[in-house]
């Protein structure tokens, strides 16, 4: 049962336990800024919590707005479940700044593991923790004086709680997940399958896999594996009980994706006998994985993709720019490794502005730009600073950047030369490709022209008699335009800004665990990663305020310093006139 945490501080707490000298120290560290600044975000956010419990049974939780903190905490160390809860019990920081007695600094690991566990359960999207990123970036953006009118984004590979050695161990991963969960839910199921199955499994379960396989029988162990692999989808294929849990779905998926079935009229020649007990089959596995991006990963995180920096998730990450103070990091948006950067983009800049954080410049690298993309960005009020990485043309090629176009119609007007086309219709560029604008111009100019042979239009595909084309679809203008920008010297010292965000996924990863999480799955990669990223703002946040705080007391006592330094050459004026007059008057004597 939901239970709001109390507000009202106890004169038990921490920092009325203490000697005074240490309690100096207490509040000059960063627990001091934590429960200033932090704790009363959490506690105005916790009721957005409030539908993971229940409204009239159960027994009271432990404060939500202290779970969180001690969740911040957990991550801006990078530390365990123990080691974080030995710290709420021993460490009297992490009391004070969770605003705590010693005698409630007492918590399970089980209830911290549930409050985890009710968050995936009620929002694996992770929605409700959002809010609370969102609003503890907000509020230093505020306390800071940070700008959020240029910002940089960029992605990271981060791996799950996942190790497979290659195709044999996934295989045999699989088999066993799903063999274990037949034995456990239903037994009798096991009698079903072939002896040797059985007896492999059995094998498996006494003495341990140890990974290490000769190379010589690789490629008979992996035929082996998957034939077991085609006895289990077969076996069960018609069970409604069983084909329709996921470690069966995971089998046949993975069987999917790398084996294929061939007929083979022929048993001698080493096939499996099919369900209607005339056919053989052969069972053959592929070169490589269909779809291999996408492909299982491992059965304990099938949510895992596969990109060419390896399995895993895709976090993007966009922070602010060309602030003096520090950067905060304002959207983050978590993928499979399997979906690319490309168009990414967009979802930032929505999500931006969904919080009034949408920047006026956005950096990133290559892989995230299209030209679609800028000109949908440009409309909503972003402009994308990106190298475009197709379409670059040969040196002293006229692009269409040189060419004129109506901003209204996006029909070009006039050629380098300042001839008009002709006309303007839609036609296909390659097989398969939807048709496209193009302008078409009078060949009988374009071949008498000085520029024809520098121009990026295209003759008749006879090559003799006919009109000039050329493809005028605003993405493409969109892109040679970036593209003609980008060999600018300005663009290049303006974009350099951008490599900064390196330094944070470096950050993310060395300093907070990003790069290899303790999770698996999807919705507890969002939380882990949420409360990751929350946990960074929030260190660089109190750091930021304890230096703008001693800049504002040094300016203040250069300031006062300022206004006694006349006073105080006034005072050694009077003094040494004194002196002289003193020393004149004894020289008479």
């Amino acid at each position: 049962m939901f239970r709001p945490t109390d507000r009202q501080r106890s004169i038990f707490e921490i920092e009325n336990r203490i000697p005074e000298n240490v309690r100096r120290r207490l509040k000059n560290s960063w627990a001091e800024g934590f429960a200033d600044k932090v704790l009363p975000i959490l506690l105005a956010e916790e009721i957005k919590l409030a539908s993971i419990y229940s409204k009239e049974t159960g027994r009271p939780n432990w404060s939500v707005a202290r779970m969180l903190g001690l969740s911040l905490l957990q991550e801006f160390y990078n530390f365990d479940d123990q080691k974080a809860l030995d710290c709420l019990s021993f460490d009297i920081r992490w009391q004070y700044a969770l605003g705590m007695t010693p005698e409630e600094s007492y918590l399970s690991r089980r209830s911290l593991v549930d409050f985890r566990s009710r968050l995936v359960a009620s929002d694996p999207e992770m929605k409700m923790l959002r809010t609370v990123f969102d609003k503890v970036g907000e509020t230093a953006i505020a306390d800071l004086g940070i700008s959020v009118k240029e910002q940089r984004v960029d992605s990271t590979l981060i791996t799950s709680n996942i190790f497979t050695r290659g195709r044999i161990e996934l295989f045999r991963k699989t088999l066993v997940h799903f063999l274990d969960w037949l034995s456990k839910e239903q037994p009798e199921g096991l009698e079903r399958l072939s002896s040797s199955t059985r007896k492999w499994y059995e094998e498996i379960k006494e003495g341990g896999w140890f990974g290490k396989v000769d190379k010589n029988k690789v490629k008979q162990l992996t035929s082996t594996l998957a034939n077991r692999l085609y006895e289990v989808v077969r076996t069960f294929s018609q069970d409604k009980e069983i084909n329709s849990v996921e470690p069966y779905e995971l089998v046949v998926r993975l069987f999917n994706e790398h084996c294929e079935i061939k007929a083979n009229d022929d048993d001698t020649k080493g096939g499996d006998q099919s369900g209607d007990g005339d056919k053989f089959v052969k069972v053959t596995v592929r070169k490589k994985a269909r779809h291999s991006g996408s492909s299982l990963q491992s059965p304990y995180d099938p949510d895992a993709g596969c990109s060419y920096k390896g399995p895993g998730y895709l976090t993007h990450v966009t922070e602010t720019c060309n602030n003096k103070t520090t950067e905060i990091i304002t959207d983050f948006e978590v993928t499979s490794a399997a979906e690319t950067d490309r168009g990414k983009d967009a979802g930032v800049i929505d999500r931006l502005a969904d919080v009034g954080k949408q920047p006026e410049m956005l950096y990133e690298d290559g892989g995230y730009p299209t030209g679609q993309g800028l000109i949908d960005a440009e409309k909503k009020g972003t402009k994308l600073i990106a190298p475009m990485t197709g379409g670059r043309l040969p040196e002293g090629t006229i692009g269409r950047d040189r060419f004129e176009f109506d901003g209204d119609t996006g029909h070009c007007t006039a050629c380098p030369a300042g001839h008009a086309p002709l006309r303007h219709a839609t036609r296909t560029t390659g097989r398969n490709l939807p048709p496209t604008l193009h302008a078409y111009f009078d060949g009988n100019k374009c071949r008498a022209c000085d520029l024809q042979s520098k121009c990026i239009v295209r003759g008749p595909n006879n090559g003799k008699k006919g009109n000039f084309h050329l493809e005028v679809g605003a993405n493409l203008v969109a892109r040679d335009r970036a593209i003609a920008e980008q060999g600018d010297k300005e663009w290049l010292e303006r974009y350099s800004i951008r490599a900064g965000v390196e330094a944070t996924m470096s950050e993310l990863k060395r300093g907070h665990g990003l790069g290899k999480l303790r999770v698996r799955r999807m919705p507890r990669v969002r939380l882990v990663v949420c409360l990751k990223i929350t946990a960074c703002n929030v260190k660089r946040w109190l750091r930021a305020h304890v230096k703008v705080e001693k800049s504002a007391e040094q300016s203040q006592g250069d300031l006062s310093a300022s206004f006694l330094a006349p006073y105080a050459l006034l005072q050694g004026l009077i003094t040494a006139l004194r002196r002289s007059q003193a020393c004149v008057t004894n020289f008479a004597m």
